[in-house]
Parts: C-alpha cells; structure tokens; sequence
C-alpha cells in the first residue's frame, strides 16, 4: 500500500519540480527580475535533493522494501539494516525540502 502512494508522491513532487524550472525560463525569456540568488540556491538544493530522493535512494529503498516484508523469505539483519537506513536517508532528504520550502515561503512573503 505504501508503494504506489510513495510512487506518486514522488511523481507529484518531480512535476512540481519541472512546474518550478518551466515558471523560472519564462520568467528569464520574459524579461522579468529573477528571485534573489540565495532564493534560487535553495531551490537548486531543493531539486537536487528530490533528484536524489527519487533517482537514487528511492528504487533501492523500494527494492529492499520487497525483499524486507516477504513473510516467506525473512530478510536478514544487514539487509533491515541497510533498508533502514534508506528509509532515514529518505526522510532526512524529504525534511530538508521542507525547511527549504519553508525558507523559500518566508523569503517571498
């Protein structure tokens, strides 16, 4: 069940990502002033963090995660070990974009 809704978490947060980079190349072709520099490094950071959430932490997460909840085939502790530390890997990654986020809202407002 968690699958598919992480699935599309990531899918939703990866278009949000290519909203954000279309909005900021009409901005530029536009003419407009873009958002101050350290506006557009924490959105930088912001993508690269997703970019490593989804590209790299993501499908080796989700590979493990089979491997960990098979009742027939118990996983053994180096394999709970390593998923869990890429499920905190993926929540550390998800909390940074967060307080990025969060950042990027005050510094507009």
């Amino acid at each position: 069940m968690a699958a598919p809704m992480l699935a599309r978490a990531d899918r939703v947060l990866l278009g949000a990502l290519g909203l954000l980079i279309v909005a900021l190349g009409v901005l530029s072709i536009a003419g407009q002033t873009l958002p101050p520099g350290h506006l557009l490094a924490a959105l930088a950071v912001m993508a690269g963090l997703r970019l490593i959430g989804s590209f790299a932490v993501g499908p080796a997460a989700r590979a493990l995660r089979s491997r960990v909840h098979d009742a027939n085939a118990p996983a053994s502790n180096e394999e709970r070990r390593a998923f869990e530390r890429l499920h905190w890997t993926s929540l550390s990654l998800l909390a940074l974009e967060v307080g990025l986020g969060c950042y990027a809202l005050f510094v507009i407002s």
